[in-house]
């Protein structure tokens, strides 16, 4: 009887260059989600630090705070028509074209919240306090919501 050996080393060598191939593309997939994460984590700071800038600017700014504080009907958000001007044209004035923030004025005990926001994205929100003027005592609360503009 005569018994032929089977061949093994073209297959041992089939299975190395396939291992071989997915280790390559694992490397690739794991530097571009690094590469991903770390541009959204850019955006982000990005924003973040935006908005900080815009509400520390209403903050030092007298005749914003006096607007604000000036307010009677609460809660209030920037779609409607008794918010206050100045405090618009500031954020349309500082906050750049890939952005759309809303403002909301409300009690410091209460939710504040603005009407329209996509639900579909990633919403940044930053809140201050505006307390007071030498004329009175009102505090409110500030929040700025911004999103990215899809273009």
């Amino acid at each position: 009887m005569i018994i032929k050996k089977k061949n093994k080393k073209a297959w041992i060598k089939i299975a190395e260059a396939f291992i071989s191939i997915l280790l390559i593309i694992g490397v690739l997939m794991a530097v571009l989600v690094y590469q991903n994460v770390n541009k959204k984590n850019d955006l982000n700071e990005k924003i973040n630090s935006q908005e900080i800038s815009i509400l520390n600017n209403i903050q030092t700014n007298k005749s914003l705070r006096e607007d604000i504080l000036g307010i009677t009907s609460l809660p209030l958000d920037s779609n409607e028509t008794l918010f206050p001007t100045l405090v618009k044209e500031e954020l349309n004035n500082t906050i750049l074209g890939e952005l759309i923030c809303k403002f909301a004025i409300c009690p410091i005990e209460g939710e504040c919240s603005v009407m329209g926001l996509p639900d579909d994205q990633e919403i940044f929100v930053k809140s201050v306090v505006i307390s007071s003027s030498l004329e009175e005592y009102a505090p409110r609360k500030l929040n700025l919501f911004c999103y990215q503009n899809e273009v």
